[in-house]
């Protein structure tokens, strides 16, 4: 009979190896990489002067379901020059219309919030 420890474990088995919750892919064999976050993959082009929703008609209803990251939003911002924030101004106006029209037409409680975050963080 073995003995059981104090989170039930039989003292002899071994212990579990813990994973942390981030998501790793592969690159290079033998070398995993973080994944990048959805959201931080669309603030990227339209940081770069692009438009993300771009042959996807929902991808707005989309985008406002995903948790504003904050952090990344501020900090890529508050690094750019001035004219380079003067030249994503058609992107960053595209994003501030879609946030207008999320919170003027849209009744989705999360899509509102998030709409509002991103339009206070322009």
């Amino acid at each position: 009979m073995s003995a059981i420890n104090e989170e039930g474990e039989g003292l002899s088995s071994p212990r579990r190896p813990t994973h942390s919750p981030t998501l790793l892919r592969k690159g290079i064999p033998g070398e995993r990489k973080p994944l990048k976050e959805k959201l931080i993959t669309y603030y990227e082009q339209l940081f770069k002067g692009e438009d993300p929703s771009q042959g996807n008609p929902r991808f707005w209803e989309e985008f406002f379901l995903l948790k504003v990251n904050i952090q990344y939003f501020q900090t890529t911002m508050s690094e750019m020059k001035t004219w380079e924030l003067i030249s994503l101004k058609k992107s960053l106006s595209l994003l501030f219309v879609q946030c207008c029209t999320t919170l003027q037409l849209d009744d989705n409680v999360i899509r509102n919030i998030n709409a509002l975050q991103v339009s206070i963080l322009l």
